[in-house]
């Protein structure tokens, strides 16, 4: 007999199954018998357990389906009949704000557990982290974040053997007090250290220093006491071949420094510096890696914004992220294209519009024209970053009158950050990008600048269409901020 509901077939269900969000699934499991042995394993895959909040499945439908999940998120205290129980298929554990009443069987759930990825946020004492994560049976680890945590000489040993067998390691807000590692090299390729105390930058350097297979570095330290020289030697040297992707925080570093880190990078697809100097010689420098850059952000630098981001823009074919300061409306007057109009996904950069209205005009129309073809975008964040606790300069205007109708070629558009300053959106403006713009899932700005209720009006028609809305509004001297969430 022909099938003729492809449906019928569990094969067909299971593989439709990973692409649906957790209420469609739930809504699938009650189709029917079939349905549901086909979609309940899926609907299992990840769960979150939150006991403050009666978010907490029993230890019955845990026994039940344990051998489905994979992810795993717990919120404050754990309840200890969940540690009793065996995970055979759990690969993520993500601990938050977790108790410490459970240290013990919370190492006999972890020795018994096949992760390879173990996320930890704000555990307050040491001494309980690394009973947790040094159990030997954590072999197959090979990811491991720990967010604001102390950790300092217990059993030293074991987190070496750890950080031995890591690819992946992100340690953000950390006090770190230890002898120096082992000189044997690690695998690493992600390492990210972000503001750490208790270790020196040259300590943290050395730490970066043992791991020749890094492709991807985020250090984030106090610009005084970066060591500027020291790094710019390492990768003169090859200390990491393979590096390509690079985030300097705050590094504080000349022009000339950042043409050395530059050049001293034999290929790269990511680089994100901030509070450092990019100008002449580092841009030279960056020109050689257009071919095949990818991510670039250079918010907060000091540099000649708008002729070389133009540039870069006109260059890489392959760019997917910009973020910059700021481009002045006179460079979108030549109709150049720009090599990556078919990759780029995000652009975060504000708009200098000329307040004379003829060149205001002009700039808007050849803005927006150059906006539609930008066919892959998701994200537009369109305000200044130096000025954006007040609004920014950008003059953008996203009204129909002024044009909004072209840019209904950004189907994939799912975030949207303005913060129009002549003429406030209206309803018209907004029914529209709900009906053009159907991935749209948040908007960030000022809706009105005049009319107080009149921006709640807005903000809560963004919201009935399930967009998450960050309003603010500007009112003489108030300031009313404004977040209407998704209707669940």
């Amino acid at each position: 007999m022909a099938i003729t509901n492809p449906l019928v077939l569990p094969e067909i269900r299971e593989a439709l199954a990973p692409f649906l969000p957790c209420n469609d699934l739930a809504r699938c499991i009650k189709v029917c018998k079939a349905w549901h042995a086909s979609f309940i394993p899926f609907l299992w895959k990840a769960i979150e357990v939150n006991a403050e909040h009666d978010k907490l499945p029993s230890l019955q439908l845990l026994q039940r389906h344990c051998s489905s999940i994979e992810s795993l998120v717990y919120h404050g205290r754990i309840p200890k009949d969940h540690l009793t129980m065996h995970y055979p298929a759990l690969r993520t554990l993500l601990l938050l704000h977790v108790d410490q009443e459970c240290k013990e069987d919370m190492s006999i759930f972890l020795a018994h557990s096949p992760l390879t990825h173990l996320e930890l946020r704000r555990e307050p004492r040491e001494s309980i982290i690394f009973r947790w994560i040094i159990p030997t049976s954590l072999a197959s680890l090979t990811t491991l974040r720990l967010t604001g945590i102390s950790l300092l000489t217990l059993n030293i040993d074991g987190f070496w053997r750890l950080c031995s067998q890591l690819e992946t390691m992100d340690l953000d807000r950390m006090l770190l007090i230890f002898p120096d590692p082992p000189t044997t090299p690690w695998k690493m390729k992600d390492l990210s250290l972000t503001l750490i105390q208790g270790m020196t930058p040259l300590e943290q350097l050395s730490w970066i220093s043992r791991c020749p297979d890094l492709r991807c570095l985020k250090w984030d330290t106090r610009p005084q006491t970066f060591p500027r020289d020291d790094f710019v030697q390492s990768l003169m040297t090859n200390t990491w071949p393979k590096l390509e992707d690079l985030h300097l925080e705050r590094s504080g570093a000349s022009d000339r420094q950042m043409s050395l880190i530059i050049g001293g990078m034999r290929r790269i697809i990511g680089l994100s510096v901030s509070r450092t100097q990019v100008r002449v010689q580092a841009q030279a420098a960056l020109r050689f890696h257009f071919p095949w850059l990818r991510r670039l952000n250079i918010v907060l630098n000091i540099t000649e914004t708008s002729e070389f981001i133009v540039e870069v823009l006109r260059s890489c074919p392959q760019l997917e992220s910009l973020k910059a300061d700021s481009i002045s409306g006179d460079y979108f007057l030549d109709d150049t294209p720009w090599a990556c109009e078919r990759s780029l996904k995000t652009l975060e950069i504000c708009f200098e519009i000329s307040s004379t209205p003829w060149d205001k005009d002009r700039q808007q129309r050849a803005i927006v024209k150059r906006l539609m073809r930008l066919s892959s975008l998701e994200r537009l964040d369109l305000t200044d970053p130096q000025t954006r606790t007040h609004g920014g300069p950008s003059g953008l205007e996203f009204r129909l009158e002024r044009g909004l109708e072209q840019l209904a070629t950004l189907t994939r558009l799912k975030e949207i950050v303005f913060y129009p300053k002549i003429e406030q959106l209206a309803m018209e403006d907004v029914e529209w990008m709900i009906k053009h713009w159907k991935n749209l899932k948040s908007v960030e700005g000022k809706l009105s600048l005049k009319d107080v209720s009149e921006s709640l009006r807005l903000a809560n028609k963004f919201s009935e269409a399930g967009i998450d809305t960050k309003m603010i509004v500007d009112q003489s001297s108030l300031i009313l901020s404004y977040i209407a969430k998704k209707a669940k």
